[in-house]
């Protein structure tokens, strides 16, 4: 995902998605893949709609599977040496 043509892509699959009423994602393998691609990706995703009932500036939910090993793992991995992973259960700094 380390190209802005490919993280686009998929942000605008996600969108296609929400526009049809899909409120929330779960990202599976997620272990697998840089955090910074993750967030810019969300970061483009498209509000919720209020016509679904949704408040105004509702962010769609997302669900990484993301597990203490992995944290512990990154790190600790002299390639990453700082980082920052942001799950449904809160921001884990990892320095």
């Amino acid at each position: 995902m380390g190209s802005d043509y490919v993280r686009g892509k998929i942000a605008s699959y996600l969108n296609d998605l929400i526009s049809i009423g899909v409120a929330g994602f779960r990202v599976d393998a997620v272990k697998h893949m840089w955090p910074g691609d993750l967030q810019i990706i969300y970061d483009l995703l498209m509000d919720l709609s209020t016509d679904a009932g949704f408040p105004p500036n509702t962010r769609a939910f997302i669900y990484n599977e993301v597990s203490a090993v992995m944290l512990v793992d990154l790190a600790y991995s002299p390639s990453r040496p700082s980082l920052t992973i942001v799950c449904m259960s809160g921001t884990y700094e990892c320095v």
